[in-house]
């Protein structure tokens, strides 16, 4: 069975006025709060998984968050290779960087930051650090974009590389272990599919493919074998397995996807590896 191939957790996320996000990266957990004067806090996490305030926590974006009711939006990343920390803005349209201390877990914004982009649902990182990923909306245009991460000065800079204008918003976007394609569900009840050339360039791969209804959330395993979609109005998770020359999606309708949830599945996260 799905349960016995994989750990799988599809969580409900009621977001009112409280942090939209917690990352963890090392020893140390950030939390997105989302104020009007955004700001980061951050705790180190002990042996026993005690968090203490890392000192001078909260740490200020730059930006203004907007608290809003929403589903397993993901806005905020850790780029694992270079200890960097991207965080979205949602109430100016803007995305922080921090740098990491990986002795303190301080975290320093680095010159330029915070970036204008669009209102963030969704941010995914290319594994090699080369790229970030945004799904959002921009004026009422619907946008997946990858941005180029500078490695130079300063080192974490965005710059637009490529961008996608699907028909209806994006609500998650994910990439795969190795950097080659990148899967957004879209709010028309779709998964699209795009591959990913060495400059950021987004390509549509296939067709869209069904989800259940209200996909939210969509995650990846860590060998780029399967995409999973929670389906917040369905109760369901749809599966889908990814071909390793094109990119393309196939549902495992055989298996039984979409596969029963709990109510109202609201994000879905892989722990562990597919045998």
């Amino acid at each position: 069975s799905l349960a016995n191939a994989l750990w799988l957790t599809a969580v409900l996320l009621v977001v009112m006025a409280a942090p939209l996000t917690a990352h963890a990266q090392g020893n140390y957990v950030y939390v997105n709060n989302q104020t009007p004067s955004n700001s980061v806090t951050a705790y180190s996490v002990s042996p026993a998984g005690v968090l203490t305030n890392v000192p001078g926590s909260p740490f200020s974006t730059g930006g203004s968050g907007r608290s809003v009711v929403c589903y397993g939006m993901d806005r905020m990343i850790v780029t694992q290779v270079n200890s960097l920390l991207y965080v979205a803005n949602t109430g100016n349209m803007t995305i922080s960087t921090f740098r990491i201390n990986p002795a303190t877990g301080v975290l320093t914004n680095i010159t330029g930051s915070p970036f204008s982009t669009i209102v963030v649902d969704s941010l995914a990182v290319d594994p090699s650090g080369r790229f970030l990923y945004v799904a959002g909306i921009h004026q009422g245009i619907k946008e997946v974009s990858a941005y180029a991460i500078s490695n130079g000065n300063p080192n974490g800079a965005l710059t637009v590389a490529s961008t996608q204008f699907p028909s209806f918003p994006a609500m998650g976007v994910t990439v795969d272990p190795y950097g080659r394609y990148v899967y957004a569900c879209l709010n028309d009840n779709t998964v699209v599919a795009f591959s990913v050339d060495q400059t950021g360039n987004l390509l549509s791969v296939g067709s869209p493919l069904p989800t259940g209804n209200s996909p939210n959330s969509i995650a990846m395993d860590f060998q780029g074998q399967y995409v999973y979609v929670t389906n917040n109005s369905s109760n369901t998770i749809s599966a889908y397995k990814i071909d390793q020359g094109t990119g393309a999606l196939t549902e495992i309708t055989g298996a039984g996807s979409p596969f029963a949830a709990g109510t109202s599945p609201g994000s879905v996260v892989i722990s562990g590896v597919i045998q």
